[in-house]
């Protein structure tokens, strides 16, 4: 069992634990399921209880999420990176479980939408004479994608000089971690999605720049 502290939720300590412990399912408020995975429907059907909640739990864009259509009637609560989601679990926002009831929502949305830049991080004269290999370079290893990024890119070269690494582009140096060097050498990281989908950004939204 996992307290819920040990997970830096301070909107639960001291009210709920975690568990994957199965003998405990009946007993449990809420039940999370992650939607990727193999769920039992017959198993969760036989021993769930009138006032328990199911939890569709998700991360992935809806264009590479199979079918959901025998899940219908399953699920009471969403879990997604989705703002219209009943808790809001993003890749990138460090409380990451949020339910819209609480206050801090509507304070996180605001700074969503929100135009005005919350940090400062424009980089020093030091810095920028380092970047010699190019203006800016991504790091893409799915080819294939709905987004369509590659064509995006090809469209750029014809304005800018743009690298491509990874295995839709030239291999990074041994030895170094890709990102650190493109963040090191170039003076933008270009961080595509492989889906164009509301609300959707992946850890993609995570890479830092120095």
């Amino acid at each position: 069992m996992i307290l819920v502290k040990q997970l830096s939720c301070p909107f639960l300590t001291g009210y709920c634990d975690i568990t994957t412990d199965l003998s405990l399912f009946s007993f449990a408020d809420a039940v999370v399921y992650h939607a990727r995975d193999d769920i039992d429907v017959h198993y969760a059907n036989q021993y769930r209880t009138s006032n328990q909640r199911f939890v569709f739990t998700l991360w992935e864009s809806p264009v590479h999420t199979p079918n959901l259509r025998s899940y219908d009637r399953f699920f009471n609560w969403s879990m997604t990176y989705r703002l219209q989601s009943h808790i809001i679990a993003s890749y990138y926002y460090a409380s990451s479980y949020l339910h819209k009831s609480n206050p801090y929502f509507q304070y996180m949305i605001d700074v969503y939408a929100s135009r005005n830049p919350m940090y400062d991080y424009r980089l020093s004269d030091e810095i920028l004479a380092n970047k010699k290999l190019g203006t800016m370079a991504a790091l893409i290893s799915n080819c294939a994608t709905s987004s369509r990024r590659l064509k995006l890119i090809t469209h750029l070269k014809r304005l800018i000089d743009v690298h491509v690494y990874g295995r839709c582009g030239q291999p990074c140096p041994k030895d170094v971690d890709c990102r650190e060097f493109i963040a090191k050498n170039y003076y933008f990281f270009l961080s595509f999605e492989n889906s164009l989908c509301t609300d959707y950004a992946s850890e993609l939204f995570l890479i830092k720049s120095e």
